[in-house]
């Protein structure tokens, strides 16, 4: 079996539409994916029924935001189905997409005031009816200035700028438990990521499992992960993390090894539920 257990949609901040993306998902003969928009479940129900027609197992995700120590930490959902997701939090979710309306407006602001720009908010807002995030904000300064989606994170909008606001405010503790509550596993996102939290200690705050197989890391950074994780019993997902082609961050659909035995040890998670 190959697997992508972390994708991006439209119905976040990915590029392409849920039936794009089971294109792309069946020309890289992928037998299990799992669509993980940020704080959304909105795309899955979409996925799951083009994974049936299409013969792939889709797994029920998401990315959810927490922060710890002022940074920015992504913890990935899994479920057995979307009918076993709680209401509350499902409830949680559709909050979620009102305050990153609201993050993305007042952000809007702020980079018009500092760098003097002239960006329409509402005309953002058009053009992604589903769920603002940063980037659709950084492919309109881009559409001014001509620097690529990167260059904008890193000089107007990226977590150390003045223009950035924070996504949520749950730690990753209670977004952990919000996970469990809610019927699903958690798993630390993307481990290679972070700069002002040990991984480690990150990992010790109860996640079932851990993003060993990130496609935009070399096998060389497995290791030190994979060790950890199998010292603490934990699972090993992979994921692609894709969200565009060529975005000088990720890697494209099915773009890593993430295969047997550790797919059967994810199911085998999965089905305990």
């Amino acid at each position: 079996m190959r697997g992508d257990m972390h994708m991006h949609s439209t119905y976040s901040d990915g590029s392409f539409t849920v039936s794009e993306l089971m294109k792309m998902i069946k020309a890289c003969k992928l037998d299990i994916v799992a669509l993980t928009d940020h704080d959304t479940i909105d795309g899955v129900e979409e996925m799951i029924a083009l994974g049936k027609k299409n013969n792939v197992i889709v797994i029920p995700g998401l990315e959810l935001s927490t922060k710890e120590n002022d940074e920015s930490i992504h913890v990935l959902g899994y479920f057995k189905s979307v009918d076993s997701i709680s209401q509350d939090f499902k409830d949680y979710l559709k909050g979620m997409k009102t305050r990153r309306y609201e993050r993305l407006k007042e952000m809007t602001r702020r980079v018009n005031e500092k760098f003097g720009f002239n960006i329409s908010f509402d005309e953002i807002a058009r053009e992604h009816p589903n769920m603002l995030e940063r980037p659709h904000l950084a492919d309109a300064i881009g559409k001014i200035t001509g620097e690529s989606r990167k260059e904008c994170f890193k000089k107007y909008i990226g977590n150390d700028s003045p223009c950035f606001i924070q996504a949520s405010k749950i730690s990753v503790a209670d977004g952990i438990k919000m996970i469990h509550d809610a019927g699903g596993i958690a798993v630390l996102a993307h481990p290679y990521a972070y700069h002002k939290n040990n991984p480690m200690d990150l990992i010790d705050l109860g996640v079932d499992g851990v993003e060993v197989f990130y496609g935009p890391e070399d096998r060389a950074s497995y290791k030190k992960y994979k060790d950890y994780a199998e010292m603490k019993g934990l699972i090993m997902t992979g994921g692609s993390d894709f969200h565009t082609h060529n975005d000088g961050k990720h890697v494209d659909v099915g773009n890593l090894e993430y295969t047997s035995p550790y797919i059967e040890k994810f199911l085998e998670k999965i089905e305990e539920l």
